[in-house]
């Protein structure tokens, strides 16, 4: 039986590359190959079977006996705590894991799950090998923190920021939040600082459409010293003209830590009424969804508009429109290999965004159409992994995920996680998306929590658990969610008063 158990162990993730010095590489991060480790295991069975008919003495197979490539493909899969134990108890397997190449692998497989972030503004933390181990031990305490069999456990504490805000989001590593004052400026906060250290960047204000307070940022796969954001106003009514202004924002740390923001493009959109649903931004288009007010028709139809972004006001002022439905909201979502991602209340849709020539607008192309039941407002962004893309949603009480495949000829498909057992409060500040956990504030200092494993196709293992944090307050009351970061381990809410926040550390 522990022989069985051992083989299925090292057959957990399914079959991969034979050669093992490539394993690091995200496309071969895959297990050892079942043909061989079944051959192996058949013909240590039949030895130990006619050994034992013939009366023949022979220990029985044991763990320590199975090759070790298959060892080293077992310690991958332990867990946090499994991993810590085993090699403080067995000579065989810490020798197996003290190698730079099995802390290289393990690293990559976790970093190559859905969704993984690299911290934003924080030095390579992989310069030696102590370094190397740190890191890929906290991430993997932090994976098996949320998807554990007991519900996750936190450490609090209360930052205080000497401004009020009016949104905010948490920037990835968990460390820096960013968002917009009730007076109109953006603004960074650090909420690993002993005392509270705003940085304020620019102010959105303009006597023509006063503050811009909604945002969308963009993080650059190759470049994590800076990030791009938009900033836009929501609703626009009447035959009002309001910005769309996009900036880049840099770090600098000498002679000490503070921010820059430079202006890469101002859009003022069309003067006619409408309520923006969404704005996506890449490093050359930009997209939002709106929903168009004061038409001739009954209804308020959705478009989708695309259009790329220059400090050259003339190449801003193009741009295409595609209406996606009668009425309803829409999220557009920007994909690899130049292609884009809708969702509506009734479908999901795939295009290909076809470029002409450097001066003309580019056409957007169908792929894939399919019916769908989802609320576009209440989406994550897309965590792209090694075998798809997908996003996280809820409708109704239900958190599904679309899932995307890298080949464009394979439609999206859209399964169920699981369900939440509760009615969820559908205010979008009041629910956050990662590719390991959502979380949902319900009011009266509670929040409830969803974990899922993305990476898994079968076993999701889908948990909820409800948190009470009426101890954790100090007599505040919890208001809203201000930020999420599941690969740090860290939730941040908004305290009434507008000023304090209350950060959650997972232990």
């Amino acid at each position: 039986m522990l022989l069985w158990e051992a083989g299925r162990a090292g057959l957990a993730s399914g079959q991969t590359d034979t050669n093992i010095t490539d394993a690091t590489e995200p496309g071969n991060l895959k297990s050892i190959p079942a043909f061989p480790v079944m051959l192996w295991l058949i013909s240590s069975s039949i030895t130990y079977l006619r050994n034992w008919y013939l009366g023949l003495t022979s220990p029985s197979p044991q763990l320590l006996d199975l090759p070790h490539e298959i060892l080293f493909n077992i310690c991958l899969h332990l867990d946090y705590q499994a991993l810590t134990n085993t090699t403080q108890t067995c000579k065989k397997l810490r020798d197996i894991t003290s190698s730079q190449y099995f802390w290289k692998t393990l690293c990559a497989i976790l970093e190559s799950r859905p969704g993984f972030q690299q911290p934003l503004f924080e030095p390579d933390q992989k310069k030696s090998f102590d370094d190397l181990q740190r890191y890929t031990r906290n991430m993997l305490r932090i994976h098996d923190g949320w998807l554990g069999p007991s519900s996750p456990q936190f450490r609090t504490r209360q930052v205080k920021s000497r401004f009020s805000w009016d949104s905010y989001e948490l920037l990835p590593g968990g460390r820096w939040l960013f968002g917009v004052l009730t007076d109109g400026r953006a603004c960074i906060l650090d909420l690993d600082a002993e005392r509270p250290v705003n940085h304020v960047l620019l102010a959105t204000f303009h006597p023509q459409d006063l503050t811009l307070s909604e945002f969308n940022i963009l993080i650059k796969e190759d470049n994590h010293s800076s990030f791009l954001v938009a900033l836009y106003k929501k609703e626009c009514w009447d035959n009002e003209s309001t910005r769309i202004c996009i900036y880049q924002v840099e770090q600098q740390i000498e002679p000490k830590i503070r921010f820059r923001a430079t202006s890469l493009a101002v859009i003022w959109d069309c003067p006619r009424g409408h309520i923006r649903s969404c704005v996506e931004l890449s490093e050359r288009y930009i997209i939002q969804c709106c929903s168009l007010l004061n038409t001739d028709s009954d209804h308020t139809p959705v478009i989708l508009q695309l259009r790329r972004y220059s400090k050259d006001p003339a190449v801003s002022e193009k741009y295409i429109e595609k209406q996606l439905a009668d009425e309803g909201s829409a999220k557009a979502f920007l994909l690899p290999n130049d292609r884009l991602g809708v969702i509506t209340w009734f479908s999901v849709e795939i295009y290909s965004i076809h470029e002409t020539s450097n001066t003309a607008m580019p056409d957007l192309v169908l792929l894939h159409r399919i019916p769908a039941d989802y609320n576009p407002s209440f989406s994550s962004r897309p965590f792209i992994g090694k075998n798809g893309i997908h996003l996280v949603g809820v409708y109704q009480d239900v958190v599904s995920r679309v899932v995307i495949d890298h080949d464009f000829a394979v439609p999206p498909i859209i399964k169920s996680i699981g369900s939440l057992k509760f009615k969820p409060s559908y205010s979008r500040s009041h629910t956050k998306f990662g590719p390991l956990v959502s979380v949902y504030f319900q009011g009266q200092n509670e929040i409830d929590i969803a974990t899922y494993d993305l990476s898994s196709a079968c076993f999701l293992n889908f948990r909820r658990s409800r948190l009470n944090l009426s101890d954790c307050c100090n007599g505040g009351q919890v208001v809203t969610l201000a930020g999420l970061d599941d690969n740090r381990g860290r939730i941040v809410l908004k305290l009434n008063g507008g000023l304090n926040f209350l950060v959650m550390d997972l232990i």
